[in-house]
């Protein structure tokens, strides 16, 4: 089993020492379980159903919601699914539908959308050499197998991908010729793949997050390892393929091995988390467009949460909100709030019962809605804990 140096294994070693439940019936219940304005609005494990979702969530400009599942669909190897604003759930595609899964398996991240509301996404597994695949499910729900994943393209690919104006896809691969360490990759609209930076170890090693761009068409995210230090990194790369090491983690007080992507501000400060360092749990951070980095938060690996993977958002008062996936009271994770003075408060702690466990990463809800954040949680539920889908005022 690969494993970082942060001891975390890698998200394909991770992810098979998961047991997928077979989904059962389940009866669909909305708002299980409230506390101070948390509500589950979707309960996975029916029939056929998607269960187990591993990444976040995308809302479109009706309220409509959707996402992926590691397990269930018709095959139990993925499946992709919304959730409608009517609070009814439907099965848009289930994977390993064609021989050998040549349309891929387990799917860990969450999806992006196109002007005309066609679908994008990555699988960890399938693919004719087994690598993954990067997919679209266009309006009719027919899924299509936009690039194979393999040893000389790249593997595990990024769990999320980013789109330009162009149509291009760009994510990462976690490992990938010729250094096996991992490369940043642009997907034409023509299928295409074309490798715009391979990692070599003091550049950044393995990254794991997906990718967000500025509106120049630069790329930012991070590496677990690598850097100077060998703790990981956060880059940027630029729209003329130069890359820049803005800040590499020393492993101590500053944090290590961040494996979520970064969030930016209106002023280019660059915001995220580290799965490591600090106390031991990880670390919230702010670093400046100059590369100076600022903990804003670390964390007790008490009932404040701990070892976070998700990555944060803000709001427009400069609070960052965010998910532990482990530690908090029950040790099923919180969903935590940073203000802008470094002070955390935990909105929830996940019990592992019917209100969930092991959130992913959040969401901003609109209209009525928009001071609400939305997240899935991979475990827990009704009957089954195959997951479920929430609500948090902010």
């Amino acid at each position: 089993m690969h494993e970082s140096k942060s001891g975390r294994p890698s998200r394909r070693s991770a992810l098979l020492l998961t047991t997928v439940v077979m989904a059962i019936a389940c009866d669909h219940f909305a708002a299980l379980a409230k506390d101070h304005g948390y509500t589950v609005i979707y309960t996975f494990g029916q029939n056929g159903d998607a269960n187990q979702p591993k990444g976040g969530l995308l809302r479109d400009t009706s309220g409509n919601l959707f996402g992926t599942t590691v397990g269930g669909g018709s095959h139990n190897k993925g499946a992709v699914f919304e959730l409608a604003a009517d609070g009814s759930e439907s099965v848009l595609y289930s994977f390993c539908s064609q021989e050998n899964c040549d349309d891929g398996q387990q799917p860990l991240g969450a999806l992006i959308e196109d002007g005309s509301g066609d679908l994008f996404g990555t699988t960890s597994e399938g693919g004719d050499d087994a690598g993954g695949v990067a997919f679209e499910v266009p309006n009719n729900g027919a899924e299509k197998t936009l690039f194979q994943f393999g040893p000389t393209t790249g593997e595990e690919p990024t769990p999320t991908l980013v789109r330009d104006s162009e149509g291009n896809l760009y994510g990462t691969d976690e490992i990938g010729d010729p250094s096996n360490m991992g490369l940043v990759f642009q997907l034409t609209s023509g299928g295409t793949e074309n490798v715009l930076y391979d990692f070599s170890g003091t550049n950044g090693e393995n990254p794991e997050a997906g990718l967000i761009m500025d509106k120049s068409g630069n790329l930012y995210g991070t590496t677990s390892e690598g850097g100077a230090y060998g703790y990981g990194e956060v880059f940027e790369l630029a729209a003329n393929g130069s890359e820049y090491v803005l800040y590499s983690f020393t492993g101590g007080t500053d944090g290590r091995a961040p494996v979520a992507p970064v969030t930016m501000d209106a002023a280019g400060n660059l915001y995220g988390t580290t799965y490591a360092g600090g106390h031991g749990s990880g670390v919230v951070f702010e670093l400046a467009p100059n590369g100076t980095e600022t903990v804003l938060y670390t964390f007790a690996e008490g009932d404040d949460g701990g070892q976070p993977e998700n990555g944060v958002i803000l709001d427009k008062q400069g609070n960052l909100y965010g998910t532990t996936g482990t530690h908090g009271a029950s040790g099923d994770g919180v969903v935590f709030r940073i203000d802008r003075h470094g002070g955390e408060t935990v909105l929830h702690t996940f019990t592992g019962g019917s209100d969930g466990a092991n959130p992913g990463p959040l969401i901003w809800g609109a209209g009525d809605k928009k001071n609400f954040l939305y997240g899935m949680c991979m475990h827990g539920g009704y009957d089954n804990e195959d997951g479920l889908i929430f609500m948090l005022k902010k």
